[in-house]
């Protein structure tokens, strides 16, 4: 399954990017949901050669991602500093440290997940993610 989802990445990033500004909140979190299970199935030896790990598909899942933890809803905040978490596993060799050719892309999460840390009028679960994916960055 994960090899025929990879092969199709470049035809579903678009259509997920379009359900990140029109979509319902229940779509919002399928499409989150989706790359979850994309990032969770890439083995951790393939070093960044998915087709996801592409530069221009991986801006797409940045911005996704970014949306998704900047969105007012608490749910689709959560779920888009888990998939940060799960990204950024894609994006690490086995010693969970990130592969240099994806140091870059790290930068708009910092900025991201640091505001949901500094704020405190945020629920604790935003919270305690917002700790998790810190940690992942880390």
């Amino acid at each position: 399954m994960q090899d025929k989802l990879d092969n199709h990445i470049e035809e579903l990033l678009p259509e997920f990017q379009k359900q990140m500004d029109i979509a319902r909140p229940c779509v919002v979190l399928d499409t989150l949901t989706a790359l979850r299970r994309l990032f969770r199935g890439t083995p951790s030896d393939i070093d960044g050669q998915a087709e996801f790990h592409k530069e221009a598909n991986c801006n797409i899942i940045v911005d996704i991602l970014i949306k998704a933890v900047n969105s007012s809803n608490n749910k689709i905040a959560i779920q888009g500093l888990n998939d940060i978490g799960c990204f950024i596993n894609t994006l690490s060799d086995c010693n969970g440290k990130i592969l240099p050719q994806f140091a870059k892309l790290c930068e708009p999460f910092y900025a991201s997940v640091n505001s949901k840390l500094n704020n405190g009028l945020l629920p604790q679960d935003i919270k305690q993610k917002a700790i998790i994916a810190a940690a992942i960055l880390i």
